[in-house]
C-alpha cells in the first residue's frame, strides 16, 4: 500500500464544499443578485414603508447572508449522519481498498472517474455517483504528493 487515509468527514466539511460548489455556480450569482437587490430596496424604500413592509424587506435581505448557509449546515449535517463511520482508504498500485463498519471493498482504478483538488480537500469521484473525501486533516503534509499519485494512477 503507498497510501493510507482515515476518512473523517464533518458537518462542516460537507457544508464548505456545499458553499463553494453554490457561490461558483449560476446558483450563486443569483443569490448574489437577490441579496443585493434586497439591500438596495430596503435602503430606498425604509423611510415610507410600513412595520410588515420593514419585516419582509429585513427577511429579504438575510434570506441570502444567513438563512442559506444556517440549511445548508442543516443539511450537511443530514448527510454526514448518512455516511458510514471509521472508513479508511488504502491506496495501491492495483486498486483501492475501502474498509467501512467491518467490510472491505475494492474498488479499481478504472471506476474513478475524476480527482478534484479544493483547497481544503481532495475528492475522488466514482463512475458510479460515490465518492470519497479526503480533508487536508487527514492528508496534511502529504496533500500535493498524494495528488501527484492518483492523476499518474488514472
Amino acid at each position: 500500500m503507498r497510501y493510507k487515509f482515515r476518512c473523517d468527514v464533518t458537518a462542516a466539511d460537507l457544508w464548505r464544499l456545499s458553499m463553494h460548489r453554490i457561490y461558483h455556480s449560476m446558483v450563486g450569482v443569483c443569490s448574489v443578485v437577490f441579496a443585493v437587490s434586497a439591500i438596495a430596496l430596503t435602503a430606498r424604500f425604509w423611510a415610507v414603508s410600513t412595520l410588515p413592509v420593514k419585516l419582509l424587506l429585513i427577511a429579504a435581505c438575510l434570506l441570502v447572508p444567513v438563512l442559506q448557509p444556517v440549511g445548508v449546515y442543516i443539511r450537511s449535517r443530514g448527510q454526514q449522519a448518512q455516511l458510514p463511520k471509521n472508513m479508511e482508504l488504502w491506496f495501491g498500485d492495483s486498486e483501492i481498498y475501502v474498509q467501512a463498519d467491518g467490510k472491505t471493498d475494492h474498488v479499481s482504478w478504472k471506476k474513478i472517474a475524476r480527482v478534484i483538488r479544493e483547497k481544503n480537500m481532495i475528492l475522488l469521484l466514482l463512475a458510479d455517483g460515490r465518492g470519497y473525501m479526503l480533508t487536508n486533516r487527514e492528508l496534511g503534509e502529504e496533500k500535493e504528493e498524494f495528488y501527484r499519485y492518483l492523476a499518474s494512477q488514472i
